[in-house]
């Protein structure tokens, strides 16, 4: 099997799971009106949805698989830092 293929395959159930977590964060902000579970949920669609979004184009070029890695990441980085937001301010 083509390894792209894989690849997207497991980027798009990545991207399904990763929206049942988020939503089941923003629902308990929803119901809680808490700031953390809405920093959580963002922290999450950051180091979940996002990254694996951007997992999808990537195998075409050298050059992009570089630059998405990057942002990649740069987009981990920022997740967590919501992430740790919430846990510690929120």
């Amino acid at each position: 099997m083509d390894p792209v293929v894989v690849r997207s395959v497991v980027a798009a159930v990545g991207v399904v799971v990763s929206l049942l977590v988020v939503y089941q964060a923003y629902r308990g902000y929803l119901r809680n009106g808490s700031r953390a579970m809405r920093a959580l949920a963002v922290g999450i669609a950051l180091l979940g949805t996002v990254h694996f979004l951007l997992l999808l184009p990537g195998g075409t070029s050298p050059e992009l698989d570089l630059g998405l890695s990057i942002v990649r990441q740069l987009v981990d980085i920022a997740g967590l830092a919501v992430v740790f937001y919430a846990l510690t301010r929120a």
